[in-house]
């Protein structure tokens, strides 16, 4: 009976160490699979990562050009209301041409009121006039 208990207790024996080896495997299947899950979220973040930062580096880009495009636009804006403001002056100046060319013809008739004919004698007027 003494051998057959010891080839019982070695069968147990036995059935332990597989059943640790089990363990053992399943701990370390575990371990494996956590690791590779925590890899894989590692990996996913790296390229979300790297996708935000092509994201921002789109939206600088993109601002950059809407602020080159911005003073572009000043700079016509500009450009344009020089532009209206020389043709609003040059209007003024046409207008205000005409009047001149009216106001020429009442100054020079005034001139020829104020010469005399040769031979003419003065007014008393006239001579206190150049008197001062």
């Amino acid at each position: 009976q003494e051998e057959g208990g010891m080839e019982q207790f070695m069968n147990q024996f036995l059935d332990i160490q597989k059943g640790w080896r089990v363990v053992k495997l399943k701990i370390i299947l575990f371990t494996f699979l956590s690791d590779l899950s925590h890899l894989n979220r590692l990996c996913l973040r790296k390229k979300e990562e790297e996708e935000l930062i092509n994201l921002t580096d789109r939206i600088e880009k993109r601002r950059s050009e809407r602020a080159e495009q911005m003073r572009i636009r000043s700079e016509k804006e500009k450009e344009r209301q020089n532009r209206i403001n020389v043709i609003i002056k040059m209007e003024k100046d046409i207008k205000r041409y005409p009047k001149k060319k009216r106001s020429l013809p009442t100054c020079s008739l005034v001139g020829t009121r104020q010469k005399r004919k040769v031979g003419q004698k003065r007014k008393l007027s006239e001579r206190r006039r150049e008197q001062y």
